[in-house]
């Protein structure tokens, strides 16, 4: 999958998205399981009345350690690679279970191997899985389901109910590996699509900032030409008169022309100063 990635650092950024949804969906998954096991008693004491109480205990100790799951996973202490840990544990109290009952409930013609579709299902869908992940752990699912049924019974194997169930195991299996491939792709086009948007609204925010500082600086030239143009003209008018005193200082009177002068000259210096 890494190929589909620009370069190694997107690849990083884009699995390390993926894993906060897949903590964020493994906590909603395991309240789930908890809600359907519960219902579950239910289900069991309807079609499988005869052997209620030990599918009662095992749901009971299934439910109990669901809790403990969730009560641990909103731990604040609890580290990514602990939380990892605990939703394989998670994945297994939601398929051991359904295998036992498989088991007690005459292997072939047990109608629990239903529940194995919901799994395949939830987890390949819940947990984000890519294409191959969901491949193998689909295939993981169906070869229990055929150890488990080929495993000495009571009731006489029956290969109709055997051919019928893993059909609709195949399917599901497809069906979930194909959603996983097709959501991972989408999943990339979405990550891909969102950090361009960022990467341009950066890009167009360090644009404005250059902008605003260059007219700042055109503001500021403008506004220094504008000063030395305004002293400028007051100090030529001053050394030109300068210039004619000293080629008429024998002439009577020439000091009070130039402090004349010199005071017409600094008034609209003072005035720019503002001393």
């Amino acid at each position: 999958m890494e190929h589909l990635f620009k370069d190694k650092q997107e690849y990083e950024l884009y699995i390390k998205e993926c894993n906060k949804l897949f903590f964020k969906n493994t906590k909603i998954a395991v309240i789930l399981s908890i809600i359907l096991f519960t219902y579950g008693i239910l289900l069991d004491f309807v079609i499988s009345n005869e052997i209620f109480r030990q599918l009662f205990i095992l749901h009971s100790i299934q439910t109990i350690c669901l809790v403990i799951i969730l009560f641990l996973y909103n731990a604040n202490k609890m580290t990514e690679k602990n939380k990892i840990i605990l939703n394989l544990i998670w994945i297994i109290l939601m398929i051991i279970p359904i295998y036992i009952m498989i088991y007690l409930t005459g292997g072939s013609t047990s109608h629990y191997y239903a529940g194995l579709n919901i799994v395949m299902v939830a987890v390949t869908q819940l947990l984000i899985y890519s294409f191959d992940r969901a491949i193998k752990f689909c295939l993981i699912v169906i070869a229990s389901y055929i150890v488990t049924i080929f495993l000495p019974q009571k009731v006489p194997f029956n290969w109709v109910s055997f051919y019928a169930n893993m059909h609709f195991l195949i399917l599901t299996a497809i069906i979930s590996c194909v959603t996983c491939y097709f959501l991972t792709r989408y999943r990339i086009k979405e990550f891909k699509a969102k950090h361009k948007i960022k990467a341009l609204l950066k890009e167009k925010e360090e644009t404005e900032l250059k902008l605003i500082r260059s007219e700042r600086l055109n503001a500021i030239g403008t506004l220094a030409a504008g000063i030395i143009h305004e002293i400028n003209n007051p100090l030529t008018v001053i050394l030109g008169h300068a210039e004619y005193i000293r080629d008429n200082e024998t002439k009577p009177n020439i000091l009070d022309s130039a402090v004349k002068i010199i005071d017409f000259g600094v008034e609209p210096i003072e005035k720019i100063t503002g001393n």
